[in-house]
Order: C-alpha cells, then structure tokens, then sequence
C-alpha cells in the first residue's frame, strides 16, 4: 500500500525525516546546487535542529541546530556535521571553490544580522568515503584578530555600533586568497579605530592557512582603504539581499 507523502502542516509541525538522517529535522533550511565531490553532481546541504523523541518540533527556534549534506545528488544527506556554535535565521547560504581544487566548500550563515556571521564546511575525503567537516584555522592562527588555531574560521562582517567587516578575495578562481578586513572603535567615546587585515588560504590539508595579520589604528571618520561590500570569492554574502 502506498504511504501519503506528508502534508506540509506534518512537516512544520513534525520536522522532515525525509532527508536520510536517523533523526528529524525541524526549522529546515536548504540549499541545493552545490557540487561538493568536484565532479558535477549538484548536491544540497541542509540545516536544522534534530530531534530524536517522537514530540512535534518546539516552536522555539534557539535548540542546536546541526548541518546536512547531500554529496551523490539523490537528495539524501550523505553525511552531518555539527552543533553549530550559534543560530540565529541560520542556513546554508552558499558555495564556492575556495581553494581551486574543483570541487566547491558550503559557506553557512550562523547568525543573519546586520553584522552577519559565516561558518565554512568541505567534503572531506576518509578511507570510509566523504565526510561533512567545519574548515578550521591551521596553527598558528591569528589570534589578536579572534581566529585560534584549531577552531573553526569564524567571519563576521556587515556593519553594526561601531563594527564594520569586509570580505575580498584575491587570486580568485585560480588561486584564492580570502581577505577578512574588521574595524572596532566605541561610539561616542574613541577618536580612533582598530583596524585588522586577515589573509587567509584554503590548504590541500582542509585548514585555512594565515598568510598575513596587519593591524593598525585610523580615526574614526576616515575611511578603511581598499575594501567594498559586493561579491567575493564566487559568493554575495549579504543576508539582506
């Protein structure tokens, strides 16, 4: 006999556990087209907060929420990654190939604000096949500019009570090298700004590697030279769009 697919009330209410996990996912958010092997296949990546009781999903949206991959196209998560660290509105946002080997990375978008925050994932290739992994900050990192080695890279950019972020790419598509420039300075009270200028590469060993860390003080009403909101590495990383 066959089953009725479930209506889209069920799924609100319930979650979809139509992905391929062993659990469900409520709060879903999707996006397809993303080719994660390098050999054309356009596969999708979800987010979502699992769920393992038999309870229709909470209405609050704040429970953790993990990251799905769907790498062979069939529109079942291969593989999953997670907790992020943070959620708010979060969702795959897009992909791009950041290290020009073929195959693209997943840019996920933890906290969607006037000052955005991005997290990155890849395909990572194991004796058990592909596998869903966060993209860290190899050793030693840079640590005055908020990026510690080992953890994930973080980038936050948008701007918001005296915060201001940018990212550029350089070398793109043949080789890539992300520029993250922040500036900081207290409204109301700072006559000066710090300024931050991160360059980072994607590595053959799945880190991203620092390749310069400058930082340097303006005043506040001059303008940080050489950056611009717009497009960067293949990916338009603004929510409000």
């Amino acid at each position: 006999m066959r089953v009725a697919a479930p209506s889209r009330d069920e799924r609100v209410a319930y979650g979809r556990w139509d992905i391929g996990l062993h659990f469900r996912l409520c709060h879903v958010r999707h996006l397809a087209g993303i080719d994660f092997l390098g050999d054309g296949t356009r596969g999708r990546a979800w987010t979502g907060a699992p769920v393992v009781t038999h309870e229709p999903c909470s209405a609050v949206s704040d429970e953790p929420r993990v990251v799905a991959a769907d790498f062979t196209g069939d529109g079942l998560a291969d593989d999953w990654s997670g907790p992020l660290e943070y959620c708010a509105d979060c969702r795959p946002f897009a992909a791009s190939d950041l290290d020009a080997d073929g195959d693209q990375e997943l840019a996920v978008l933890e906290q969607a604000s006037s000052t955005p925050q991005y997290v990155f994932f890849s395909a990572v290739a194991t004796d058990a096949g592909p596998h869903l992994r966060p993209l860290k900050v190899a050793p030693p990192g840079a640590p005055r500019g908020g990026l510690k080695p080992g953890s994930p890279l973080s980038i936050t950019l948008g701007t918001d009570e005296g915060f201001s972020g940018w990212l550029a790419c350089d070398g793109y598509p043949t080789d890539p090298v992300l520029v993250w420039t922040w500036s900081n300075f207290a409204i109301e009270q700072d006559t000066t700004k710090d300024v931050s200028e991160i360059r980072l590469r994607l590595g053959d060993d799945g880190t991203f590697h620092v390749l310069g860390d400058s930082r340097y003080t303006i005043p506040v009403d001059k303008r940080v030279a050489g950056v611009s909101t717009g497009p960067a590495c293949g990916m338009d990383l603004d929510p409000a769009e």
